[in-house]
């Protein structure tokens, strides 16, 4: 029987298999997308997963995840770990995390993964501020409510 390798184009004939494929239960550091390559963004962090800046990536986020879906920062997602990264199975695995995570030559050489990977960081940038502004003018707005008491309490200049 022929071994079928995922991952690559085919370039012979095949017939229908099934596979295992091993998951791992991430959070998400970032807005993240069905298929989104992701990494460890925190060195140390092994839960915490998306666009890792030192581009060494170990897997996907739920590809059947529905179409048009998004992973918001803090839940929890399975990540699909990349083929032949698994180094013992069990139905309780372990990877080679450093040795066979994906480098960031590879990266910057496919530029579809380069430019879902640039746009990605671009949209975690502008989320970052918003989430900045939003802050910003929950603090004018408890400004202005402590200077709108102040001033009811004012009770103006008598015999001005």
């Amino acid at each position: 029987m022929e071994q079928v390798e995922v991952g690559v184009i085919l370039t012979t004939e095949q017939k229908r298999d099934a596979i295992h494929v091993a998951i791992y239960p991430a959070v998400a550091a970032y807005f993240l997308y069905p298929g989104s390559h992701v990494g460890f963004v925190e060195e140390g962090n092994t839960t915490l997963v998306g666009f890792s800046s030192s581009n060494r990536h170990f897997g996907v986020v739920d590809p059947f995840l529905p179409m048009g879906s998004v992973v918001s920062p803090g839940q929890k997602v399975w990540v699909f770990v990349y083929p032949k990264t698994v180094v013992q199975l069990r139905h309780d695995w372990n990877f080679s995390g450093e040795d066979r995570l994906e480098s960031s030559k590879e990266i910057q050489s496919n530029p579809v993964a380069k430019l879902l990977a640039d746009k990605t960081k671009e949209l975690q940038e502008m989320y970052d501020k918003i989430n900045s502004y939003d802050e910003e003018l929950k603090e004018l707005l408890k400004f202005k409510r402590a200077s709108e008491e102040e001033d009811e309490d004012y009770e103006g200049c008598r015999g001005c």
